[in-house]
């Protein structure tokens, strides 16, 4: 499992925890940051009463100890969660590598390495080529916490990838990057374009709006960029049964993900991954986007 795997699913088990986290450009502190998060996470998860065995998130956000003896609620730990990621695997590129070969330079496809199909409630989806989100606390102690902004890693594969005829695999892991053969190079998307807001129209509501953009870090196609605009709300009258629902607009490609609390509100899976439909999606996306769906309301965990 690598590092934002396991920074994703620490983040997850105590929201807390992940504001103490190093940007992704800091690869090397990344991968000694764990050990320092897992140490807050198991603070915040005694503070807040979370259990880590139960990936579902904590239903019971009432405090027994204090009138009225019913459990008078208590300030939660609330977040509300957006990824994109790029399903399966094996998606060729929008623009080629130069492998030389008996005196030239050809071109060949760049072959990018997938994220899969990661998503399940109650769990990060990770990998992903976009983490954004935002922690607050609700019902008295309104504030926000600091975002999360990161990315994973992103691989292309040059000339004679994929090795096995059908998908990457550990054959084309050659360890020479920039050759475009095989492995041809690594990156992470810039994601200084992200940005985010909560607002408290109400004492028991709030509103959590996440957009941003980012592009392929390895790829140069001008325009060719994610894009997202998401509003979550969640309404914490009822303690016992805190509800969520959002509205989204993105880009038709890759997929999209919304969640608070960990329940998935919204997935988008695109139809297609060729070339030929993302480069559609990304640089004619002004005529492209997937606007406003209102996703149903749903019960999350309150914290």
């Amino acid at each position: 499992m690598s590092s934002i795997n396991r920074r994703q699913l620490l983040a997850y088990s105590a929201g807390a925890a992940l504001l103490t986290l190093p940007k992704k450009a800091q690869t090397q502190q990344r991968r000694q940051a764990p050990k320092l998060v897992l140490v807050f996470a198991t603070a915040a998860q005694l503070l807040f009463g979370q259990i880590v065995a139960n990936p579902a998130g904590q239903y019971n956000c009432r405090d027994p100890n204090v009138p009225p003896w019913n459990g008078a609620p208590f300030p939660a730990l609330m977040y509300a969660d957006y990824n994109a990621y790029i399903p399966g695997d094996n998606v060729v590129g929008g623009t080629p590598c130069f492998y030389f070969i008996g005196g030239g330079f050809y071109p060949f496809s760049k072959h990018y390495k997938g994220d899969g199909y990661p998503v399940q409630d109650f769990f990060p989806v990770t990998p992903a080529r976009v983490f954004h989100g935002l922690h607050f606390y609700s019902i008295t102690n309104q504030q926000a916490g600091i975002p999360l902004h990161d990315a994973s890693q992103t691989r292309a594969y040059g000339a004679f990838s994929p090795v096995n005829g059908y998908t990457l695999s550990n054959g084309d892991e050659d360890g020479v990057p920039w050759d475009c053969f095989l492995l041809h190079g690594s990156g992470y998307a810039d994601m200084s374009g992200l940005a985010e807001n909560v607002t408290f129209p109400y004492p028991t509501q709030a509103q959590v709006q996440l957009w941003g953009s980012a592009a392929n870090p390895l790829d140069n196609v001008p325009g060719a960029t994610i894009k997202w605009f998401v509003n979550v709300e969640q309404d914490y009258t009822n303690p016992d049964w805190v509800t969520a629902y959002a509205s989204v607009t993105h880009t038709c490609f890759p997929a999209h993900v919304v969640k608070a609390q960990g329940a998935t509100l919204y997935h988008y899976m695109p139809p297609r991954n060729d070339p030929a439909y993302i480069f559609d999606c990304w640089v004619n996306s002004g005529s492209n986007m997937t606007v406003g769906v209102v996703t149903p309301t749903r019960r999350v965990p309150c914290q």
